[in-house]
């Protein structure tokens, strides 16, 4: 790996780290300190979905969608375009599906209302696979 690529990658897992508060003490309020970081953490994930380095990517996708199931009020038009993106543009097929279930849930943040809010883990899938039975779920229902 190039040296300029080692040093995206490690700023870019520095950027995820640092946002990393946001999501301790899920139930807590949601603290002015909390709000900043999650401001400051929209454009980081957003960033961090350009980086040549598919665990980042995959990671700021996941932090993405954690960061609007906790904060739905929040504005994540940087987060959306990235996303827009990835879905077409995505180095791999995990990506690009990550990218679009996504997407479809942070533009639509009431669907995420079914979504349990826990401390889901971004080393497993557990979250995609909730999004994806939510998405399956309100297909079927509507039929």
């Amino acid at each position: 790996m190039k040296k300029s690529n080692r040093i995206r990658v490690l700023v870019s897992l520095l950027i995820l780290a640092l946002c990393q508060p946001l999501f301790s003490g899920e139930e807590a309020a949601k603290t002015p300190e909390k709000m900043a970081y999650s401001e400051a953490a929209v454009k980081n994930y957003s960033e961090s979905m350009k980086i040549d380095n598919e665990g980042v990517v995959e990671s700021a996708i996941f932090y993405s969608v954690k960061l609007k199931l906790l904060y739905p009020e929040r504005d994540t038009e940087l987060i959306e375009d990235q996303l827009k993106v990835l879905i077409l543009d995505g180095a791999t097929e995990r990506i690009r599906y990550k990218a679009q279930i996504a997407f479809t849930f942070i533009s639509n943040p009431t669907m995420l209302a079914n979504i349990e809010q826990k401390n889901y883990l971004d080393i497993n899938d557990e979250l995609f696979q909730n999004l994806a039975d939510e998405l399956e779920n309100r297909f079927l229902v509507n039929r």
